[in-house]
């Protein structure tokens, strides 16, 4: 399942308070690795992982063999932190933009500084 460029911006809102769930040392990709990102994706749908140990031309290769080994979607990759989603067989608990009737349940994002302003209420002057 490819990720529209919507559904990626989408998750990477969500992804943006979460911590790193599981590390990836300097062993690399081990089974333990692999199981251990399963538990996870049983739990939790868009984890981020922390990659230490690894360098920069290997990041994009390390990635690949993720999503590859656990049937994820990369998400983004910033710095040593990669976020990944799977979106669970039987009861997916993200419901991404575009995706049917779910997607008319999420509520808009904010697009610019207008959005985060409170709105004012109108003040006459004459009743002050």
């Amino acid at each position: 399942m490819a990720l529209t460029a919507t559904q990626r911006r989408y998750l990477k809102s969500l992804a943006h308070p979460l911590k790193p769930v599981v590390m990836v040392g300097a062993k690399g990709l081990t089974d333990a690795v692999i199981r251990e990102l399963q538990v996870a994706f049983d739990s939790h749908e868009l984890l981020k992982l922390r990659l230490s140990g690894v360098e920069r031309e290997a990041k994009a290769a390390l990635a690949a063999q993720l999503t590859d080994a656990t049937g994820a979607e990369l998400v983004q990759s910033i710095g040593h932190v990669l976020t990944l989603y799977r979106q669970h067989p039987e009861s997916p608990q993200i419901a991404l933009p575009g995706k049917g009737k779910l997607a008319a349940k999420l509520p808009p994002l904010p697009t610019g500084p207008k959005d985060f302003e409170p709105k004012r209420k109108a003040v006459n002057r004459s009743q002050r």
